[in-house]
């Protein structure tokens, strides 16, 4: 599941990445479901690590914002790939 939450997440900047006049800001319905399948995920397999909360943390600001909280989400995705 943890592969195709990251596979997903790769398409996410297809799908998601809108220009504004303030710059590229990440949003949109497919963007909200990756985000909430992604917490579902990590509230049920990684609750006791830190990276649960730091994702967590990003994934409150993600929606309406720059490439930043995206890009940490993804970060921590293919970490804990990395742990298993």
């Amino acid at each position: 599941m943890l592969h195709e939450l990251i596979k997903i997440g790769e398409t996410i900047p297809e799908v998601a990445m809108i220009n504004t006049p303030d710059g590229l800001i990440f949003d949109g319905d497919e963007y909200r479901q990756w985000i909430n399948d992604c917490l579902a995920y990590l509230e049920s397999h990684y609750t006791t690590l830190d990276m649960n909360k730091y994702f967590k943390g990003s994934a409150e600001k993600a929606c309406g914002s720059s490439s930043e909280n995206y890009n940490n989400m993804m970060n921590i995705l293919r970490s804990l790939l990395k742990l298993q």
